[in-house]
């Protein structure tokens, strides 16, 4: 398919991207016909909307490391404990060999 194919599309996106100008830079425009202002006190809020959320995504962030950690050490531990115990029944079997091949 090429790009030029679809022409209603491209007309369209055509006159969408050229009617933003004018809508925002002719004042008549801008605030007689579709009441558009300028913001004033909203970025506050804007900018403590974002602090709110990245300080809410960071949290969560923490607190999944934090329990993945944990159960990470867990598994560690678990798993540390199992290989000692399979360490010291082969070390002990070892030993239960050695000795009953010294008695004979």
């Amino acid at each position: 398919m090429n790009f030029f194919d679809n022409k209603t599309l491209l007309v369209s996106a055509l006159v969408l991207i050229l009617s933003v100008f004018p809508v925002i830079y002719i004042p008549v425009i801008n605030e007689e016909v579709f009441l558009l202002a300028s913001l004033g006190w909203e970025w506050g809020m804007i900018f403590a909307s974002i602090f709110v959320y990245m300080a809410f995504a960071e949290g969560y962030k923490f607190v999944r490391r934090y329990y993945a950690r944990r159960q990470n050490n867990k598994r560690l531990a678990m798993i540390t404990t199992m290989d000692n115990r399979f360490i010291n029944e082969q070390a002990e079997k070892k030993r239960a060999q050695s000795k009953g091949a010294n008695a004979v």
